[in-house]
């Protein structure tokens, strides 16, 4: 028998408000399961084939099948109504055939112009106008001059992108300041024909029976035209100016967005995207919500109600949509603009609260939010798109030019904080404002960065939001904070995460937002390949630093004794620079730890520790690399690892993983016996069994070396992370008597447990995993801890710990992170069905197998693989505990497809 790979409907909803419905076209942006659709995603509509239909696919999964497209097509919907649609296979990617002849049946530039007298135009003026000029960009200009690209091109929807990104820019515009000082009401502008430094760009949609979707975006992000600018807007269709608006702060490295209609605009709609779908096909991680409905008034624990959340979006938004954001303030929208205020919030966590409440929702108030605060986000600035010519490739055959800021074309720029700080780039043009929260009133901080806009062009397919999600992503790779980590640093060209050991929660945000950008850009673009490349630099570099030699990207130091400038290994660079060839048995997030995370440890033994809660985060994000792409899954074993350790070794205590510090490295040392100069490479020492087998590092004063032994003395092996002098650090005489320390990891989870000054609770308490009053962190890891068995061949961590979990309050990471989360959700492992055994005795077949829990499965037997993913037909199997069995009689000769679908405690796929 064959195992087909899907179990649950893909079914959405999409719901009427009290108006009647004539047809209209409908757009379903849709992520896949992988192995369901292999070419083209057709709908079906209650059960019925769409008659007419397009599918313009962005993303297909490693096996070749469509992982995120956007489905159109038209329906009516009886007021206060509903439509059910389904999507299968079909070979063609529209009604009419295949894909070249779907793009064909799309609007040409003149078909575009001819769809009906829509127009769309900005009319610019600089912010005192003075005796500036007013520029008007025209969106049918650029079609006419053929200044565009297609996002959907297809019989009922064609979407394009106008602008003009070539070498001549013919429609970017801008003014020069004098006397200007933020916010700049008193500064004296005049025509800028140099500079030239915002860029226009419509985003416009023509749909079969409506009439033209405009979106107006403003950006101020070129790498060599950098300047504040401020201005006033008229937006106008064809029927006149629909929006107006004065003083508004044209951030540099920043753009936004505003959307209108021109003509008939679709009536309103609400789509339900499912959400056992959406965890079912690794959209989402395996997220439930497990204690009854969220409703506007309930507060479960420290949940924020929804009403909560709708007055927060309120309190933090007027009519300067979506411009608030560049006002002072301390909210915008539903977010807290300096990222790094300490406290629960809940704009933090892979899902911050409004996307946590509308997954479990759908509802359309609370998608509103999604898109909202996606689009508030984008006046960050962050955004460096290349104008300068002449610069190595972006990638590949790919020039720089019009591309997001690449690490092939400027290996040594670094940005810090945004843009205000920046080496090797292009100086500004006209005044910048001199250090971030001053103007834009966002201040960036890599360990609070949490999600970004992902979620919203999930459920749009906005390419606004695809692009500003890559625009972070690049951004990220230059980031200051990503350079130096005390002396290691990003090598060249090469992609590089920051495993930084005072706050090493900022590898989950920034592995997991580069990633996700990875997994949205189109595979066609660029982007795509240059994102994974990088990001797969970064994570050989993770393995080495947790000296996995077992993983995807093992591969041994080229150069011995090890050179760090010449050295071509990734995973070296990691192990030797990063962590200091260090490997930690006891599976910590941070290999090396820090001397200001050992709270409530006996610091005259305890040289190192860490923070258990950053790696909850680290680990979880590893997690969701492998659960969805089977991605970095080595380092996604190496994290839950511990959470078995700490459960099962003797002595140890899971206690220990909800503490708020715990020891990572013990102290070993030896003093300098004589004293040593700033080119001495032998270090004579009192004991040089005091570090035991080289490679180690060592500690001379503030100085550290990673070095050999010989007989009594110790020899620098290389250079700083390596030897003195590395990476521009002090090479310093040092005295005899010198204090030398070779701190050395922990032996078990046993020794961890001893280094504390008090003694740990004696066992894992239901209290420890419910909010206690001081906000216990034992939720993150009780999730982490109950996920973990997916990464391992055993689950008694996980067992151990949901035994423990009160009513199951597993949670994941969404919304207040740092201390509850909100609202809290179950993180309910993804155990597949195991040990499937099918006996036949004449036209019967038996199935008996291990299902994830008790809970019944669903089970089809056929001769073929069934057509649609809805399971809810399937006869349920019958359960004892976790062993289940289901009888199919009748059956024919040729029958050799089954199917296996669990809910309860995960979905099992067979």
């Amino acid at each position: 028998m064959t195992l087909p790979l899907w179990g649950l409907s893909n079914a959405v909803t999409i719901s009427a408000t009290n108006e009647v419905q004539a047809s209209q076209v409908h757009r379903v942006p849709r992520w896949f399961a992988q192995g369901e659709i292999a070419g083209y995603p057709q709908p079906f509509i209650s059960g019925v084939a769409a008659a007419a239909w397009q599918a313009d696919v962005k993303n297909r999964w490693a096996d070749g099948s469509v992982r995120f497209a956007l489905i159109h097509f038209p329906a009516a919907i009886a007021a206060n109504g509903n439509i059910v649609v389904d999507f299968r296979n079909s070979a063609d990617a529209c009604h009419l055939g295949n894909q070249a002849t779907c793009e064909a049946a799309g609007l040409s530039g003149q078909g575009m112009l001819d769809h009906s007298t829509w127009d769309a135009e900005m009319r610019v003026s600089a912010d005192p106008a003075g005796a500036t000029t007013t520029r008007s960009p025209n969106a049918r200009t650029m079609l006419a001059a053929n200044h565009f690209t297609y996002w959907t091109r297809g019989p009922l929807v064609t979407t394009v992108i106008a602008e003009d990104a070539s070498v001549d820019r013919v429609h970017d515009f801008g003014w020069a300041g004098a006397g200007c000082t933020a916010p700049y009401d008193t500064c004296t502008w005049a025509d800028d024909i140099t500079h030239r430094s915002l860029h226009p760009i419509f985003v416009l949609t023509f749909q079969q029976g409506a009439g033209v979707k405009i979106e107006y975006i403003l950006a101020n992000y070129w790498t060599s035209k950098r300047q504040d600018q401020r201005y006033s807007v008229e937006f106008r269709t064809s029927a006149g100016a629909v929006f107006t608006k004065e003083g508004i702060r044209g951030i540099a490295s920043a753009w936004w967005r505003k959307t209108f209609w021109d003509g008939d605009q679709p009536v309103a709609t609400n789509t339900d995207f499912n959400m056992e779908y959406l965890r079912h096909s690794k959209m989402i991680p395996p997220y439930r919500y497990p204690f009854g409905p969220i409703t506007e008034t309930a507060a479960l624990g420290g949940q924020t109600s929804i009403n909560g959340t709708l007055a927060g979006w309120a309190g933090g938004t007027n009519s300067d949509f979506p411009f608030a954001c560049t006002l002072m303030g301390v909210v915008c929208g539903n977010r807290t603009r300096t990222y790094s205020a300490t406290g629960g919030r809940g704009d933090r966590g892979f899902y911050p609260v409004w996307e946590a409440q509308w997954l479990y929702t759908q509802r359309a108030d609370l998608l509103n939010l999604v898109i909202g605060n996606a689009e508030y986000v984008t006046s960050q600035p962050h955004h460096l798109r290349e104008l300068v010519t002449g610069l190595p490739n972006y990638r590949g055959s790919t020039p720089a030019h019009g591309m997001p800021i690449s690490l092939n074309t400027r290996p040594t720029t670094n940005v810090n904080l945004y843009i205000y700080n920046t080496t090797n780039l292009p100086a500004a043009v006209g005044p910048i404002s001199g250090s971030q929260n001053t103007w834009t009133g966002w201040a960036a901080d890599g360990a609070h960065r949490h999600t970004h806009v992902q979620l919203a062009y999930l459920v749009t397919g906005d390419w606004f939001f695809m692009q500003e999600q890559s625009f972070l992503a690049h951004h990220l790779f230059f980031w200051a904070q990503q350079v130096a980590h005390q002396s290691g640093q990003r090598k060249g060209t090469w992609g590089f995460i920051r495993a930084e050991e005072t706050n090493h929660r900022q590898v989950a945000w920034h592995t997991w937002n580069i990633w996700r950008a990875s997994l949205i850009v189109p595979d066609d673009d660029p982007q795509s390949g240059y994102l994974r490349e990088k990001l797969n630099d970064a994570l050989a570099q993770h393995e080495g630093y947790y000296g996995i030699t077992d993983g995807d990207y093992y591969e041994p130091c080229s150069t011995s004794p090890y050179d760090p400038t010449t050295d071509t290994s990734k995973w070296c660079h990691g192990f030797r620079i990063e962590g200091q060839a260090n490997r930690n048995p006891n599976r910590h997030s941070t290999v090396i730890g820090s001397s200001a995370q050992r709270g409530g440890q006996d610091t005259s033994i305890v040289a190192a520790g860490s923070s258990p809660w950053m790696d909850t985060f680290v680990g979880l994000a590893y997690f969701d690399l492998c659960r969805t792409e089977g991605l970095a899954c080595a380092i996604a074993k190496h994290h839950a690892e511990r959470y078995e350790k700490a459960t099962t070794q003797p002595g140890s205590n899971p206690v220990i993983l909800r503490q708020y510090h715990y020891p990572v490295r013990f102290n070993n040392g030896t003093t300098l016996t004589a004293d040593i100069g700033t080119n001495d490479t032998t270090i004579p020492v009192a004991d040089g069994a005091a570090c035991g087998a080289p490679p180690f590092v060592i500690w001379i004063g503030e100085n550290v070396l990673i070095v050999a032994v010989e007989g009594n003395n110790m020899i620098a092996g290389s250079t700083w992370r390596g030897g003195r002098g590395y990476n521009a650090t002090t090479r310093g005489a040092r005295s005899a008597g010198t204090s030398v320390s070779c701190p050395r990891p922990g032996t078990s989870y046993a020794e961890l447990v001893s280094a504390y000054t008090s003694p740990l609770q004696s066992v894992l308490v239901a209290h420890d995993v419910l909010m206690s009053d001081n906000g216990s962190y034992a939720e993150g890891a009780c999730a982490a801890a109950r996920w973990s068995s997916d990464f391992l061949r055993t689950a008694r961590a996980s067992e151990v710990w949901s035994a423990n979990c009160h009513t199951n309050e597993a949670v994941g990471i969404t919304g207040i992170y740092s201390s509850y989360s909100d609202p809290r959700w179950l993180l309910d492992p993804d155990r597949p069905i195991e040990r499937v055994r099918v006996t036949v005795e004449g036209t019967t077949a038996v199935l008996r197998y291990v299902a994830p829990s008790g809970a019944a499965c669903r089970v089809h037997v056929g001769a073929s693989a069934p057509a649609m993913s809805d399971d809810s037909a399937d006869p349920a199997d019958t359960a004892n505990g976790r062993l289940h069995t289901f009888a199919a009689a009748g059956l024919s000769s040729g029958t050799n497809h089954y199917r296996g679908s669990c809910g309860g405690g995960g979905i099992g796929r067979g």
